[in-house]
């Protein structure tokens, strides 16, 4: 019952936008679908999907919402076990320091 009602709430903004955006937005949600439903146990972007997000960021402000499968995952543990395994000492505590200070999103590309 909670999903049917999910569903119906997140379609009603989906009736409000235009056509162009609708596409980009179907899109995108097939790319990630692409990739999940590639043989791999964690789904693995390749140097066209990264393309691809790039591209999509530059022609379309709102691509964060469309964006399932590549969320910011790695909290300051993760982050912090893998700059020690390079070799770089530097205390977790410091990293999420660090990660609350960086920015979110640097905002839409330039079009010169």
């Amino acid at each position: 019952m909670v999903d049917a009602i999910r569903l119906f709430v997140g379609a009603i903004p989906r009736l409000l936008r235009t056509r162009r955006r609708l596409l980009l937005e179907n899109l995108a949600l097939r790319q990630q679908l692409a990739v999940l439903k590639r043989k791999h146990a964690r789904p693995r972007l390749a140097a066209l999907d990264k393309l691809f997000w790039v591209l999509v960021r530059r022609f379309w402000s709102e691509w964060k919402q469309a964006l399932i499968i590549v969320n910011s995952t790695w909290g300051a543990p993760r982050i912090h076990c893998e700059l020690l395994m390079v070799g770089l000492d530097i205390s977790e505590r410091t990293i999420s320091r660090w990660m609350k200070r960086a920015p979110g999103d640097p905002g839409p590309a330039n079009r010169n």
